[in-house]
């Protein structure tokens, strides 16, 4: 559904939480205990905070800091949103507002795409698709827990490409167990050869409560060296940069102006809401989030969406940001860019002087080369983008 924009935008995240299968070392808000029966129910759960999501909207254009409030961005993730009925997806972009020339993006898992879903997928408005394919290396990707093999994953970009995406990214990991520069050298050759307009480039974590954690207490994996692993990742930084898809964010590259316009709304802080199990949102400066279990997300939209007098906002619990609590999230968020954080721009909205409040805590990692500052900015340098948690944390 398309509304008019004119000033105030915001975006939409979507949450479907279906998985065929869970990955290894996957710690996000999925499941792959499900049927159709299930899936049915949380739709209609999704369908009806869809519907109050518009309801709100269309009520705040006129009132919202006297501008129209619209959304630019929408992205549908996961879990597996490609694991679903394809029809469930149209149904719900029907409902949601986005805004004339909006980017809306869908997560896909290579195993799950056929040219059927990604035809309907572009006909309610999709025009951008994220492929998780991790790793082009068979054994690598049976490891990962991935459902595709390699051959599956090159199709599935190319099915998405003659469907008619011209906006694809491809998600790549690097410094799991076992992984070796060789192999990573592969897998980006293969990647770029494909194409995308954008590729995301992650170094893999071990999260607790992971099946991938539960192996390296027992000790059955070991983690690579952070050398090996600081070196994969500068290695593809430089090779993607001389493919042309350039680094706009710590873990993301792209081809010029084909950056997340989503993801850029984590790293500024602007505003976005988000609906689904699990779903997190910033809005007004209020954050607020909703059950993560899908019968509890259920039970959650049939208590307090279905009343005479319900409202997007029924039922919800809103957490307000501390001043402290803005200027961490700011900085964390804001120096994941490659271009960092403005100087003038902290100073505005937090009425505040930055160099009076960190000047002495970043001034020896100037020094020492991790900081520089430059047109007004803060960034790390290339060494600094090392030990970015180590500095960020210090800084705070």
């Amino acid at each position: 559904m398309i509304i008019n924009n004119t000033k105030k935008a915001l975006g939409i995240y979507i949450h479907i939480p279906f998985c065929v299968r869970k990955c290894i070392y996957c710690d996000f808000s999925s499941y792959t205990d499900w049927n159709k029966s299930i899936e049915e129910q949380y739709f209609r759960a999704l369908y009806r905070e869809a519907e109050l999501l518009a309801d709100m909207i269309g009520e705040m254009s006129e009132v919202y800091a006297g501008s129209a409030i619209f959304p630019d961005t929408v992205f549908i993730g996961g879990g597996t949103p490609s694991a679903v009925d394809e029809n469930y997806i149209a149904g719900l972009l029907n409902i949601i507002p986005a805004a004339e020339g909006a980017e809306i993006t869908i997560e896909a898992n290579p195993g799950t795409l056929t040219e059927k879903k990604l035809h309907l997928y572009r006909e309610c408005g999709i025009n951008r698709i994220s492929i998780g394919v991790q790793s082009f290396n068979d054994s690598e990707l049976s490891f990962l827990g991935r459902i595709h093999n390699g051959r599956e994953a090159e199709a599935a970009v190319n099915m998405a490409r003659n469907a008619g995406f011209d906006n694809i990214n491809i998600d790549l990991i690097f410094g799991f167990p076992g992984h070796d520069m060789k192999s990573w050298q592969e897998t980006l050759r293969k990647a770029v050869n494909l194409k995308p307009q954008h590729i995301s480039f992650y170094s893999l974590q071990i999260e607790e409560g992971t099946r991938l954690y539960k192996m390296f207490r027992k000790e059955e994996i070991e983690q690579i060296s952070d050398e090996l692993n600081r070196e994969m990742y500068h290695y593809a930084a430089d090779f993607l940069s001389s493919a042309g898809l350039n680094r706009y964010e710590i873990s993301n590259a792209s081809l010029p102006k084909k950056e997340c316009r989503h993801n850029l709304k984590y790293w500024d802080m602007s505003q976005y809401i988000g609906i689904g199990a699990g779903a997190h949102s910033f809005f007004r400066e209020d954050r607020f989030f909703n059950p993560s279990g899908i019968n509890d997300y259920i039970d959650f939209t049939d208590l307090n969406f279905y009343g005479i007098n319900s409202n997007f906002f029924t039922g919800r619990k809103f957490f307000k940001n501390s001043f402290e609590d803005n200027v961490t999230d700011y900085i964390f968020t804001g120096m994941r860019r490659i271009n960092g954080i403005s100087i003038e721009d902290f100073n505005s909205r937090f009425a505040a002087d930055f160099d009076e409040i960190y000047s002495r805590r970043i001034k020896k990692y100037m020094e020492d080369g991790f900081l520089e500052k430059s047109g007004g900015f803060l960034r790390f340098t290339e060494k600094g983008l090392d030990i970015t948690n180590y500095i960020l944390a210090d800084m705070i």
